[in-house]
């Protein structure tokens, strides 16, 4: 198995890819430590800080 055919597989059988990946991505920032999503944007971690 591989990306492709598993993006295949999974329009097949109805998974909404983009909406899956947002919603990953979103629980990846909310779940992440600062320095982590701060480096990912290319900033200092002491520049970003969760209000």
């Amino acid at each position: 198995m591989n990306p492709v055919s598993l993006q295949v597989r999974l329009r097949e059988i109805g998974v909404p890819l983009q909406r899956g990946r947002a919603s990953a991505i979103r629980q990846f920032v909310l779940q992440a430590p600062d320095p982590v999503i701060a480096k990912a944007l290319g900033y200092h971690d002491k520049a970003l800080s969760r209000s």
